[in-house]
Protein backbone atom coordinates (compact mmCIF):
# COMPACT_ATOMS: atom_id res chain seq x y z
CA UNK A 1 0.00 0.00 0.00
CA UNK A 2 2.79 2.29 0.80
CA UNK A 3 4.37 1.89 -3.00
CA UNK A 4 0.72 2.25 -4.24
CA UNK A 5 0.63 5.36 -1.92
CA UNK A 6 3.42 6.98 -4.37
CA UNK A 7 1.68 6.45 -7.63
CA UNK A 8 1.42 9.11 -10.22
CA UNK A 9 0.12 8.60 -13.75
CA UNK A 10 -0.45 4.87 -13.77
CA UNK A 11 -2.86 2.82 -15.49
CA UNK A 12 -5.63 0.67 -13.19
CA UNK A 13 -6.46 -2.74 -14.36
CA UNK A 14 -10.16 -3.95 -13.51
CA UNK A 15 -10.12 -7.70 -13.85
CA UNK A 16 -6.78 -10.09 -14.85
CA UNK A 17 -8.53 -12.55 -17.27
CA UNK A 18 -7.54 -13.21 -20.38
CA UNK A 19 -7.80 -9.41 -21.52
CA UNK A 20 -6.33 -8.29 -18.54
CA UNK A 21 -3.30 -10.27 -18.00
CA UNK A 22 -2.53 -9.20 -22.13
CA UNK A 23 -3.27 -5.37 -21.04
CA UNK A 24 -0.74 -6.05 -18.17
CA UNK A 25 1.77 -7.75 -20.33
CA UNK A 26 1.72 -5.27 -23.08
CA UNK A 27 1.65 -2.08 -20.45
CA UNK A 28 4.52 -3.70 -18.54
CA UNK A 29 6.82 -4.37 -22.11
CA UNK A 30 6.27 -0.15 -22.57
CA UNK A 31 7.27 0.93 -19.01
CA UNK A 32 3.94 1.87 -17.87
CA UNK A 33 2.99 1.90 -13.92
CA UNK A 34 -0.40 0.32 -13.12
CA UNK A 35 -2.31 -1.50 -10.64
CA UNK A 36 -4.70 -4.50 -11.06
CA UNK A 37 -7.83 -5.19 -8.69
CA UNK A 38 -8.85 -8.85 -8.91
CA UNK A 39 -11.32 -10.74 -6.57
CA UNK A 40 -9.36 -14.15 -7.76
CA UNK A 41 -6.54 -14.71 -5.04
CA UNK A 42 -5.80 -17.81 -6.98
CA UNK A 43 -5.65 -15.80 -10.06
CA UNK A 44 -3.25 -13.28 -7.91
CA UNK A 45 -0.75 -15.74 -6.51
CA UNK A 46 0.07 -17.20 -9.67
CA UNK A 47 1.28 -13.41 -10.73
CA UNK A 48 2.15 -11.55 -7.72
CA UNK A 49 5.99 -12.54 -7.67
CA UNK A 50 6.55 -10.40 -11.41
CA UNK A 51 8.36 -7.56 -11.09
CA UNK A 52 6.39 -4.18 -11.38
CA UNK A 53 3.05 -5.80 -10.82
CA UNK A 54 0.88 -4.28 -8.12
CA UNK A 55 -2.36 -5.92 -7.18
CA UNK A 56 -5.46 -5.36 -4.82
CA UNK A 57 -7.75 -8.28 -4.02
CA UNK A 58 -11.17 -7.01 -4.13
CA UNK A 59 -14.25 -6.35 -6.25
CA UNK A 60 -13.58 -3.38 -8.77
CA UNK A 61 -17.24 -2.05 -8.48
CA UNK A 62 -16.43 -1.40 -5.17
CA UNK A 63 -15.37 2.37 -5.04
CA UNK A 64 -12.94 2.03 -1.75
CA UNK A 65 -11.06 -0.40 -3.99
CA UNK A 66 -10.89 1.88 -6.70
CA UNK A 67 -9.99 4.86 -4.50
CA UNK A 68 -7.08 2.43 -3.01
CA UNK A 69 -5.60 1.98 -6.51
CA UNK A 70 -4.98 5.33 -6.58
CA UNK A 71 -8.11 6.39 -8.86
CA UNK A 72 -7.62 10.22 -8.20
CA UNK A 73 -3.79 10.18 -9.10
CA UNK A 74 -4.03 7.69 -12.32
CA UNK A 75 -4.17 8.53 -15.66
CA UNK A 76 -6.13 5.36 -16.93
CA UNK A 77 -8.25 2.85 -16.29
CA UNK A 78 -9.37 0.10 -18.49
CA UNK A 79 -12.19 -2.27 -17.47
CA UNK A 80 -11.79 -6.17 -18.61
CA UNK A 81 -14.33 -8.22 -16.84
CA UNK A 82 -16.73 -10.15 -18.68
CA UNK A 83 -19.73 -9.04 -17.79
CA UNK A 84 -20.92 -5.66 -18.87
CA UNK A 85 -23.29 -4.46 -16.37
CA UNK A 86 -20.20 -4.84 -14.08
CA UNK A 87 -17.75 -2.92 -16.87
CA UNK A 88 -20.83 -0.24 -17.01
CA UNK A 89 -20.82 0.03 -13.47
CA UNK A 90 -17.14 1.10 -13.08
CA UNK A 91 -17.16 3.60 -15.99
CA UNK A 92 -19.74 5.56 -14.09
CA UNK A 93 -18.47 5.25 -10.85
CA UNK A 94 -14.86 6.05 -12.01
CA UNK A 95 -16.41 8.90 -14.58
CA UNK A 96 -17.14 10.45 -10.96
CA UNK A 97 -14.33 9.86 -9.08
CA UNK A 98 -12.05 11.04 -11.54
CA UNK A 99 -13.31 13.31 -14.37
CA UNK A 100 -9.79 13.54 -16.29
CA UNK A 101 -9.22 9.88 -16.39
CA UNK A 102 -9.06 8.10 -19.80
CA UNK A 103 -11.60 4.89 -19.52
CA UNK A 104 -11.22 1.72 -21.72
CA UNK A 105 -13.63 -0.89 -21.23
CA UNK A 106 -14.45 -4.24 -23.24
CA UNK A 107 -17.95 -5.01 -24.53
CA UNK A 108 -19.27 -8.05 -25.45
CA UNK A 109 -21.58 -6.40 -28.15
CA UNK A 110 -22.51 -3.41 -30.03
CA UNK A 111 -25.47 -2.15 -28.00
CA UNK A 112 -23.56 -2.29 -25.13
CA UNK A 113 -20.73 -0.36 -26.73
CA UNK A 114 -22.87 2.48 -26.70
CA UNK A 115 -23.79 2.24 -23.45
CA UNK A 116 -20.54 2.46 -21.86
CA UNK A 117 -19.88 5.67 -24.15
CA UNK A 118 -22.78 7.38 -23.13
CA UNK A 119 -21.30 6.03 -19.39
CA UNK A 120 -18.24 7.94 -19.81
CA UNK A 121 -16.04 5.40 -21.81
CA UNK A 122 -13.84 6.90 -24.02
CA UNK A 123 -12.57 3.65 -25.80
CA UNK A 124 -14.40 0.68 -26.23
CA UNK A 125 -13.30 -2.64 -27.42
CA UNK A 126 -14.88 -5.48 -28.60
CA UNK A 127 -12.13 -8.23 -28.20
CA UNK A 128 -14.36 -11.08 -30.10
CA UNK A 129 -14.70 -9.07 -32.95
CA UNK A 130 -10.76 -7.40 -33.26
CA UNK A 131 -9.57 -11.40 -32.97
CA UNK A 132 -12.42 -12.20 -35.33
CA UNK A 133 -10.94 -9.53 -38.07
CA UNK A 134 -7.72 -10.01 -37.33
CA UNK A 135 -7.41 -13.93 -37.75
CA UNK A 136 -9.56 -13.00 -41.39
CA UNK A 137 -7.23 -10.61 -42.08
CA UNK A 138 -4.29 -13.28 -41.88
CA UNK A 139 -6.00 -15.20 -44.89
CA UNK A 140 -5.98 -12.09 -46.96
CA UNK A 141 -3.09 -9.96 -46.13
CA UNK A 142 -0.73 -12.51 -43.86
CA UNK A 143 2.28 -10.47 -44.40
CA UNK A 144 0.37 -7.07 -43.69
CA UNK A 145 -0.74 -8.64 -40.36
CA UNK A 146 2.91 -10.11 -39.73
CA UNK A 147 4.25 -6.63 -40.17
CA UNK A 148 1.66 -5.01 -38.23
CA UNK A 149 2.24 -7.29 -35.30
CA UNK A 150 5.52 -6.74 -35.11
CA UNK A 151 5.23 -2.86 -34.78
CA UNK A 152 2.90 -3.55 -31.52
CA UNK A 153 5.36 -4.94 -28.85
CA UNK A 154 8.20 -7.49 -30.06
CA UNK A 155 10.36 -6.87 -27.62
CA UNK A 156 13.48 -4.35 -27.45
CA UNK A 157 13.96 -4.89 -31.02
CA UNK A 158 10.40 -4.42 -32.16
CA UNK A 159 8.80 -1.12 -33.66
CA UNK A 160 6.54 1.28 -32.08
CA UNK A 161 3.93 3.63 -33.14
CA UNK A 162 3.81 6.88 -30.51
CA UNK A 163 1.92 9.87 -30.85
CA UNK A 164 3.19 13.23 -29.95
CA UNK A 165 0.98 16.53 -29.46
CA UNK A 166 1.46 19.89 -30.00
CA UNK A 167 1.48 20.66 -26.43
CA UNK A 168 4.07 18.08 -25.61
CA UNK A 169 6.98 19.69 -27.71
CA UNK A 170 9.41 22.35 -26.90
CA UNK A 171 8.73 25.66 -28.12
CA UNK A 172 11.63 25.79 -30.76
CA UNK A 173 9.93 23.03 -32.71
CA UNK A 174 6.09 24.26 -32.64
CA UNK A 175 4.37 25.49 -35.53
CA UNK A 176 7.30 23.96 -37.80
CA UNK A 177 6.42 22.18 -40.67
CA UNK A 178 6.99 18.35 -40.56
CA UNK A 179 10.66 18.93 -42.86
CA UNK A 180 11.81 21.36 -40.67
CA UNK A 181 11.78 19.21 -37.41
CA UNK A 182 14.17 16.64 -38.95
CA UNK A 183 12.87 13.69 -36.99
CA UNK A 184 13.90 10.92 -40.16
CA UNK A 185 17.77 12.81 -40.25
CA UNK A 186 18.04 13.41 -36.03
CA UNK A 187 16.60 9.96 -34.85
CA UNK A 188 15.75 7.37 -37.64
CA UNK A 189 11.89 7.70 -37.06
CA UNK A 190 9.39 7.95 -39.73
CA UNK A 191 6.18 10.58 -39.61
CA UNK A 192 3.52 7.97 -40.84
CA UNK A 193 0.26 10.31 -39.91
CA UNK A 194 -0.77 13.78 -39.39
CA UNK A 195 -3.78 14.44 -36.91
CA UNK A 196 -5.17 17.95 -37.59
CA UNK A 197 -6.67 20.54 -35.23
CA UNK A 198 -10.08 19.51 -36.58
CA UNK A 199 -9.53 15.72 -36.29
CA UNK A 200 -8.68 14.81 -39.35
CA UNK A 201 -6.00 12.29 -40.07
CA UNK A 202 -3.39 12.25 -42.36
CA UNK A 203 -1.93 9.31 -43.85
CA UNK A 204 2.16 10.11 -44.95
CA UNK A 205 1.79 13.58 -44.27
CA UNK A 206 3.85 16.23 -46.34
CA UNK A 207 7.09 17.77 -45.16
CA UNK A 208 4.89 21.14 -45.69
CA UNK A 209 2.51 20.21 -43.16
CA UNK A 210 2.90 22.66 -40.45
CA UNK A 211 2.72 21.37 -36.48
CA UNK A 212 -0.14 23.71 -35.34
CA UNK A 213 -1.96 23.95 -32.33
CA UNK A 214 -4.35 20.93 -31.17
CA UNK A 215 -2.57 18.76 -33.76
CA UNK A 216 -0.60 15.65 -33.33
CA UNK A 217 2.05 13.59 -35.09
CA UNK A 218 2.10 9.99 -35.25
CA UNK A 219 5.95 8.82 -35.88
CA UNK A 220 7.03 4.85 -36.50
CA UNK A 221 10.72 3.58 -34.89
CA UNK A 222 12.23 0.71 -33.31
CA UNK A 223 13.03 1.24 -29.55
CA UNK A 224 16.19 3.15 -30.15
CA UNK A 225 14.66 5.18 -32.24
CA UNK A 226 11.61 6.27 -30.20
CA UNK A 227 14.37 6.97 -27.59
CA UNK A 228 16.54 9.24 -29.07
CA UNK A 229 13.00 11.44 -30.57
CA UNK A 230 11.75 11.76 -26.65
CA UNK A 231 15.16 13.02 -26.02
CA UNK A 232 15.37 15.33 -28.37
CA UNK A 233 12.08 16.56 -28.23
CA UNK A 234 12.50 16.02 -24.30
CA UNK A 235 8.92 13.79 -24.26
CA UNK A 236 8.44 11.99 -20.97
CA UNK A 237 6.63 8.69 -23.18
Amino acid sequence: MKELEKLNGHVIICGFGRVGIQVAKDLCAHGTKFVVIESNEEVIKDHEDLKGYYFIKGDSTDDINLEKAGIKNAKAMICCLPKDADNLYIVLSASELNSRLLIISRATSQSTKRKLKRAGAHNVILPDAVGGSHMASLISNPDVMEFLDIIRVQGYNGANIESIAFSELPDQFKNKTIGQLEAKRLTGVTIIGFKTPDGEYVINPDFEIEVVPHSKLFVLGNQEQIEKLNKLFGLAH
